[in-house]
This record gives C-alpha cells, structure tokens and sequence, in this order.
C-alpha cells in the first residue's frame, strides 16, 4: 500500500518537527526529565491535556502503519505500538537538550498508547465485513 506508507512517513514528520521545535541545543539537562510516568498527568488540567494531546497525535501513525499492512493481524498493532514507543522517546531523548522542552515518561507512555489506539481503529476497518 504506496499511499499508506506517504501518509505514514509525512505523518512522523510532522511529530518529529512538532516534538522538537524550537531547533536548538544546549548541554542536557536531565534534572527536567520527569522519570515517573502518570503520576503528574491528573495535577493540573494544562498537564492532562499535554496528555491527551500526545496520545491523539499518535493514533494517526498507527492507523497509517497498519493500514499500509493490508491486512489485519494482531502483530501489526503490536509492531505499532513500538514504532510509537521507539519514535516517542527518540524526540523525548532529543528534548533533553532543548532549554525549553521538558521531557517525561508520560508523554512517551501517552504517545505509545495512541499509536496503539490508532492501529487498534484501522485493524477493525480491515477486519470489517463490509470495508471496501
């Protein structure tokens, strides 16, 4: 599926440059990551919407990424989820050296969920009686 693939490549960068914008680095700093996934997402409702907001960016990828598969199968969900995981803490690892991005374990947690999310919805169309 050529059409999917387009889709899934312009749709990671389109992450890539909105997890890493403004485009400069500095020496790390690693006492601005935030280790503990989830624990901080219910403290304001600025934080749980930064949640959300992750997630939601993701389902696009995994739809796209199991789309371009074809068929269903639970192993293209699975293979999803950790093309979300493995992109989501390359752009958190690439925020540790920006002085205005603040890295966390919940957005990585989030991030992977909404791939998941994502290959989940487009696994159910391709398995749909009815999909054209």
């Amino acid at each position: 599926m050529p059409g999917w693939k387009i889709v899934l490549v312009a749709w990671i960068l389109i992450i890539i440059v909105l997890c890493t914008f403004p485009w400069w680095v500095e020496s790390p700093r690693w006492a601005r990551v935030r280790w503990i996934p989830l624990v901080d997402m219910f403290r304001s409702y600025r934080l749980l919407r930064d949640a959300l907001a992750n997630c939601f960016l993701y389902v696009p990828l995994g739809f796209a990424y199991a789309r371009m598969q074809g068929t269903y199968h639970l192993k293209f969900v699975g293979e999803a989820a950790i093309v979300g995981f493995l992109l989501s803490v390359a752009c958190e690892f690439y925020q540790i050296f920006s002085p205005v991005r603040f890295p966390s374990m919940t957005d990585v947690v989030m991030n992977t969920i909404g791939a998941f999310a994502g290959a989940l919805i487009a696994g159910k169309s391709l398995a749909s009686p009815g999909r054209t």
